[in-house]
């Protein structure tokens, strides 16, 4: 592999985490409408299914935040090296 491969097979990366973010970003819209459509279904339930799987719901949210964060880090890195070549 010469080096303008090196860069390019980066680059590919760089720009495959960029999309994966934005699809982890329609993926939130997605769950945030089904959490709201849930909480409204449900008002006032306090049935045990209902309860874990709205709490599975925001923990979704915040998976989606911290793969989105080491994905922008992974992406910053391998950007710094691509440059630094």
């Amino acid at each position: 592999m010469n080096i303008g491969e090196v860069k390019a097979a980066i680059q590919a990366g760089i720009e495959a985490s960029e999309r994966s973010s934005q699809l982890m970003d329609e993926v939130r819209g997605k769950v945030c409408q089904t959490h709201e459509l849930a909480e409204v279904t449900a008002q006032d339930s306090q049935h045990d299914t209902l309860t874990k799987g709205l709490q599975l719901l925001k923990a979704v949210d915040r998976e989606i935040t911290l793969t989105q964060r080491r994905l922008a880090d992974g992406t910053s890195a391998a950007d710094k090296y691509l440059r630094s070549l």
